[in-house]
């Protein structure tokens, strides 16, 4: 079945329904597929590295002279392809019923006693470099102020952390939004495979 780079490009995103889905995943492929798929991700990153193989969403095995490396859409870059990316980033553990429910819903995950789910941290994002920039200018400006004899320059320093404090209150609410994201991309997809499967009975009937 012959795609178009836009529709690909939707579906990489996930904007696709599933009517518009099925038919790209069970029809014979066009043999230029995985090509289009390479030149739609390398788009969109702002390095320069040629992707050779998508390895997860965010991750690649790139060409870097005459490496072969696996590098975060980020910029970060693990290493050698053949030694274990998991190796060299921060993770999560969740062990408890709790931690599991946050990622599937009620008794559709799996046994803490028998296993545990690791979540992949990435390095240093934007937001944690905005927040410690932002805390340091904060602890800068609170001594300077209490330093400093100068109404104006109080007024100021004052000032700078108001607006500091605002903005990390801002990145804050920004990143909480950013994590609920991927649930209700879940959510809405496992709702529009229902709806298709709903949709399939009832003209079986």
């Amino acid at each position: 079945m012959k795609e178009d780079k836009k529709t690909l490009e939707r579906m990489l995103r996930g904007d696709l329904s599933w009517e518009q889905l099925k038919p790209i995943i069970a029809d014979q492929k066009d043999s230029n597929r995985f090509d289009m798929i390479i030149e739609i991700l390398q788009e969109k990153l702002k390095w320069k590295e040629q992707i050779i193989l998508p390895l997860h969403e965010h991750l690649y095995i790139v060409s870097k002279g005459a490496k072969r490396i696996v590098k975060c859409d980020c910029g970060y870059e693990f290493g050698d392809y053949k030694i274990n990316w998991k190796t060299k980033c921060r993770i999560r553990v969740r062990d408890t019923i709790e931690q599991i429910e946050e990622l599937y819903p009620k008794d559709m995950g799996s046994d803490p006693k028998w296993e545990e789910l690791i979540d992949k941290l990435n390095s240093l994002s934007k937001n944690d470099i905005q927040y410690i920039i932002l805390s340091a200018l904060i602890v800068f400006c609170v001594i300077k102020f209490f330093s400093n004899d100068q109404i104006r320059y109080q007024v100021m320093h004052a000032a700078i952390v108001v607006c500091c404090s605002h903005w990390i209150g801002f990145i804050s609410v920004f990143a909480w939004v950013m994590l609920q994201r991927p649930h209700n991309k879940r959510e809405m997809n496992r709702l529009e495979l229902r709806i298709a499967e709903l949709i399939d009975v009832i003209r079986d009937k």
